[in-house]
């Protein structure tokens, strides 16, 4: 899809550095990539929900474990 941006010049500079990219374009796809991809890790943090209260028996655990 072909659209008109206006970016800051640094940013837009900052961002080709970090992404070792060679375009335009192709510093602003990975950027959008990894975002998105950022937000997934997010989401899936999120849905595993606190440990806070987890209590494990390691002693147990390692009796139970099947060494075989």
């Amino acid at each position: 899809m072909r659209t008109t941006i206006n970016l800051a010049d640094n940013l837009l500079e900052q961002v080709i550095l970090e992404t070792k990219t060679k375009t335009i374009t192709q510093a602003i796809r990975s950027a959008l990539e990894e975002y998105l991809e950022h937000r997934e890790r997010i989401r899936l943090i999120k849905s595993f929900g606190s440990f806070k209260r987890w209590n494990p028996d390691i002693q147990a655990m390692r009796q139970n474990r099947d060494l075989g």
